[in-house]
């Protein structure tokens, strides 16, 4: 009887429960008819509290952005009214006894009719947004008030077969924003499967006509809703694509020539660069692309106070090659900030909306035309959160924010900086907005007071999410500036500016190669790309063979003469031939490089020309083609070096761990002179593990070539990089910056110093290269995407190579 009681009072507590849990299911939440609560200025702002079940409990609490309490408005049922409210961003919190769910809330400035395009965001809808969501997130694009975005497309999903076209989702993002007003970049990184014998994706087609094919179709299906094409996403870093800067150039002339028979009125960028990248940025304008781009693009995640110290170092190589006048856009500007459980903390939430006037503001007035923040939508990349937005499409205050700079900026003509204060750290920086003048204002650190020009009496003033705020009256007005920026907004002619923008003045002359139907592509399928170093790999003495495309992208036949030269110390086997080609013809030679003897220059460069008579015409009619360039390094692991010697005894002591946030590193020793590193990662993010050890005092590694040492991985694949480095006395970190390839199977690498390249990461180093003698650490280590993986280390030695 005891058992059957305590089974019946059982059934009743589990029923009490199940009914408990049936009036929980019904959640608590606040929504709205506007696109992620979204509300233009005027406009009242009206909610609903969702599942609630006595509406005469409902109570709300409102806050404003910078913390004040505002008035929670009035309840009708369940549907709240809170008036007309003043622009900025909210956060509405409604409870119900135990039951509580709040929402942001953002109210904006209502769009101008012809919109400035100088303020824009990558919006990439077609990847992040859901189908059945892209009107509602282009919706609330709009009500930004930007004029343009940048968009993302997949040649894969488009072109799934050869001669097969399906748009799919992309025709229904770029609609979705185009008949809103939106100007529209388009960009692709990525090669359909059937392109390539190999299908990889990252690479670029093994026929270079297909390029051109598929670009032409793109552009003529797009033309008049996509304004500008940017040909390939990042290619100057490994995660995007394995080539060289020359068969990127060639790439690069395809899909121009394409696009441009599609639509002739559109813009084609040349691929963005995600880094600085001298050498790949120069190897396009070495290989003729400079010829073929109707715009300048780039990206940049670093502080905005560097802006312009990386857009000096891209124009001066443009200047350099002779690279015309073109406009320069930014199209990838952010702030990776760390999620935690999925999403923004609320201090991060304030850093993300802050630094965007400031990205804005020293972008433009570092000569862009136009700069992009990245990104619009909720977007999570390894535990770092990037988007404006939440994942259900809400408004962060960074919304509110861009917004804001869009409406305040107007015209974005940066007219140059205002001293208010002899503290240096004080940024006044003043725009012409169309209307009249726009001052930035801010200062990253303690807060200061400037006293305000006379001639800003009267000024309106905002903070960052558009919130009016009062100034002070009088004559000799003060005011406070501290790291969140505001904006004054002035008459014409209010302030006098000192004019220190970055402007990229035009080209002298030129470039040396205009866009011509003629085309050559240069690859070495043979050997291994070195990407940091814009080359493919020779063994010594060991004869090279690359492969020469000759394309012919007009609608004229041409007869060609072709000239091949090698740089000083190789021989090419056929310096010249000449050839016919069709209209949208290919001829493939082989082309072999004897690189001689190696010595100390361990350099070799192909250059292949050719000029092009149009069958049938006379004189005039000449075609040239502009060069393809292809450098060929020296593999030093096939030079039997003079002399070896012992890095350093591998113990457990000398090593010290060093790894990513929440990883749990460790290091050991085992039988045979192995060092085993390993690291576990138990929480996303950003995964690395660079363990290190201190070379004796006095050590100078000027009289040698490189470092060797064996290795092995338990994991396979690109989510696992292995990279050395070395640390001067100052801190500078000098690295491999291609990764070698993991492999449970032990490998030899031979790591030659010259190619160590200054880390981003890296403090800065004052004379900008690696002084052997002057390096303090070792560190070998990996980044990876896995959860555990464990490096073995063997055999680390330093190498002699010559006298």
């Amino acid at each position: 009887m005891l058992g059957l009681k305590w089974r019946v009072l059982g059934w009743a507590v589990m029923a009490m429960g199940l009914l408990q849990a049936s009036a929980d299911a019904a959640e608590l939440r606040v929504t709205s008819s506007e696109p992620g609560n979204v509300f233009l200025a005027g406009q009242q702002v009206r909610l609903r509290a969702e599942g609630a079940d006595t509406p005469a409990t409902l109570a709300a609490r409102l806050v404003a952005y910078d913390g004040r309490v505002m008035p929670a408005g009035a309840w009708k049922g369940t549907d709240l009214n809170l008036g007309a409210l003043p622009r900025g961003w909210y956060r509405l919190t409604v409870t119900q006894g135990s039951r509580e769910a709040s929402a942001p809330i953002a109210v904006v400035a209502r769009p101008r009719p012809s919109a400035s395009r100088r303020v824009a965001v990558d919006a990439a809808h077609a990847w992040l947004v859901p189908k059945e969501r892209l009107a509602e997130a282009a919706e609330m694009l709009r009500r930004t008030g930007l004029g343009a975005c940048r968009e993302r497309l997949s040649t894969r999903e488009v072109a799934p077969e050869a001669g097969k076209l399906v748009w799919g989702r992309y025709d229904t993002t770029v609609d979705s924003e185009a008949k809103r007003g939106l100007s529209i970049l388009e960009v692709f990184h990525d090669t359909p499967a059937w392109a390539r014998k190999d299908h990889a994706a990252d690479r670029f087609p093994d026929d270079l006509r297909d390029a051109f094919r598929l670009c032409s179709q793109l552009a003529k299906h797009y033309k008049g809703r996509v304004e500008a094409w940017e040909v390939w996403n990042e290619p100057d870093i490994i995660n995007f694509s394995p080539e060289t800067g020359a068969e990127c150039a060639a790439f690069q002339k395809a899909c121009y020539l394409g696009l441009h028979e599609g639509d002739p009125k559109v813009l084609v960028s040349q691929p963005s660069l995600a880094m600085a990248s001298p050498r790949f940025h120069e190897a396009l304008y070495r290989n003729g692309s400079a010829g073929y781009l109707d715009l300048f693009n780039y990206h940049i995640y670093d502080q905005p106070a560097n802006y312009a110290a990386r857009a000096a170092g891209h124009f001066a190589i443009m200047d350099r090659y002779g690279v015309p006048k073109v406009p320069i856009w930014l199209t990838e500007a952010g702030i990776p900030l760390r999620a935690v459980n999925n999403t923004l903390t609320p201090e991060d939430e304030r850093r993300q909306a802050e630094f965007l006037p400031k990205s804005f503001a020293l972008s433009l007035a570092a000569g862009t035309d136009r700069h992009f923040f990245f990104v619009f939508p909720h977007y999570l990349e390894n535990g770092i959160e990037f988007g404006l937005l939440d994942p259900d499409l809400k408004a962060r205050p960074g919304y509110a924010a861009l917004a804001t700079v869009a409406d305040q900026l107007g015209e974005a003509r940066y007219l140059g900086s205002v001293s208010l204060s002899e503290d240096k750290a004080v940024q006044a920086r003043l725009f012409d907005n169309g209307e009249g003048q726009t001052l930035v204002l801010w200062k990253d650190g303690p807060p200061v007071t400037v006293r305000l020009p006379n001639s800003t009496r009267g000024a309106r003033a905002v903070d960052v999410v558009g919130a009016e705020r009062e100034l002070p009256a009088g004559e000799s007005a003060s005011l406070s500036v501290g790291p969140s920026p505001l904006y004054l907004r002035l008459p014409k002619g209010a302030l006098k500016a000192r004019e220190d923008g970055l402007r990229r003045k035009p080209a002298k002359k030129g470039p040396a190669w205009a866009a011509s139907p003629l085309v050559l592509r240069l690859r070495a399928p043979q050997s291994s790309p070195l990407k940091s170093r814009e080359a493919y790999a020779y063994r010594a003495k060991a004869p090279v063979t690359a492969s020469l495309e000759v394309y012919n992208f007009g609608s004229e036949a041409l007869s060609v003469e072709v000239k091949v030269a090698a740089s000083e110390g190789g021989e090419v086997s056929e310096p010249s031939f000449k050839l016919e080609l069709a209209p949208m013809g290919r001829e493939v030679r082989a082309v072999e490089l004897d690189p001689g003897d190696s010595g100390t220059g361990e350099l070799r460069t192909l250059t292949v020309t050719a000029e092009a008579r149009r069958k049938g015409a006379k004189g005039a009619a000449r075609v040239k083609a502009a060069p393809a360039v292809l450098d060929f390094r020296l593999d030093i692991s096939s030079v039997a070096p003079r002399a070896r010697v012992p890095l350093v005894p591998v113990d457990q002591a000398s090593w010290m761990d060093s790894a990513s946030p929440g990883a749990v590193p460790s290091h050991k020793s085992e039988p045979g002179g192995v060092m085993v590193l390993s690291a576990r990662f138990p929480v996303p993010g950003d995964r690395w593990s660079y363990p290190y050890f201190s070379l004796p005092p006095g050590t100078n590694l000027s009289p040698y070539g490189a470092i060797a040492f064996d290795y092995s991985t338990d994991q396979e694949g690109p989510d696992v990089q292995v990279r050395l480095m070395l640390a001067e006395k100052g801190g500078a970190m000098y690295f491999t910056e291609d990764p070698l390839t993991a492999s449970k199977q032990w490998r030899h690498a031979v790591i030659p110093l010259g190619s160590l390249v200054l880390g981003g990461f890296s403090p800065a180093d004052p004379n900008g290269r690696l002084d052997l003698d002057q390096v303090t650490r070792l560190v070998l280590g990996f980044n990876t995407r896995r959860d555990e993986v464990t490096l073995r280390v063997r055999n680390l030695e330093l190498l002699r190579f010559g006298r």
